[in-house]
């Protein structure tokens, strides 16, 4: 929470921000003065062992909570597990989200830093038209959206080598995207390969691990989403 707050400028304690959890008690919220939605990501997954009572209860509010963002004009930016609900939700059909899968059918995942690679459309993009044709991010997932069972309404953006459906645009206002524009890679490096062990000394972070067109990028995607924002605010 508190890194989103930073990317959109503002502080969890900002009187103008609401920070709705799956797993707490908070009703669904009335969107009737909201100007802007971003649904993070989740230590959940869409499949996730359906005995856990927590978890089937999260998910349950989560579908609730977006039946009712996708039936409005306000505008989105949803983040991995965000991102896979709402197309899950706009796709009636089974199995839009699945398991990432490796050659020999094993499960697999998207972690670390990544490459994405833009479509077409993505090149038109107002916002991913902004970057260059191969850019990255940092990803962390184990499911994905299957490519086939994109919901029509939905415009494909952007793709990495092993997961085809990254960045998706849904109408003008709502953006989907599997990997995490809010995290910066320095940080994520330093984490994974730094860690150290309980009295050792830490060791200093590589400058080149440093990706600050990473960084930028995530800059550019909830610039994108604030421009929404005002858009939607001086509309009729």
């Amino acid at each position: 929470v508190n890194t989103l707050c930073y990317r959109l400028g503002v502080t969890p304690q900002d009187a103008r921000v609401r920070v709705w959890r799956s797993r707490g008690n908070e009703p669904i919220p009335d969107l009737a003065s909201c100007v802007g939605i971003v649904g993070s990501g989740s230590e959940l997954n869409i499949h996730d062992d359906d005995t856990d009572a927590a978890h089937v209860r999260a998910k349950f509010r989560l579908a609730q909570l977006f039946e009712k963002i996708l039936k409005s004009k306000v505008p989105m930016l949803g983040i991995c597990f965000s991102s896979q609900m709402a197309l899950h939700l706009l796709n009636p059909e089974p199995d839009v989200v699945r398991y990432m899968r490796d050659s020999k059918g094993h499960r697999a995942g998207e972690s670390g830093l990544v490459t994405l690679t833009r479509t077409p459309e993505g090149e038109k993009d107002e916002v991913i038209g902004q970057f260059p044709n191969q850019f990255k991010l940092v990803a962390n997932h184990q499911q994905e959206v299957d490519p086939s069972k994109l919901p029509k309404e939905c415009v494909l953006l952007a793709s990495s080598k092993d997961c085809l459906v990254q960045i998706v645009r849904f109408n003008e206002h709502m953006i989907f995207i599997q990997s995490h524009p809010e995290t910066a890679w320095a940080w994520v490096a330093a984490s994974e390969k730094y860690n150290t062990e309980p009295g050792e000394v830490p060791k200093p972070l590589d400058p080149e691990l440093i990706d600050s067109q990473t960084i930028a990028h995530g800059e550019v995607i909830f610039s994108g989403f604030l421009h929404s924002v005002q858009q939607y605010l001086q509309s009729p």
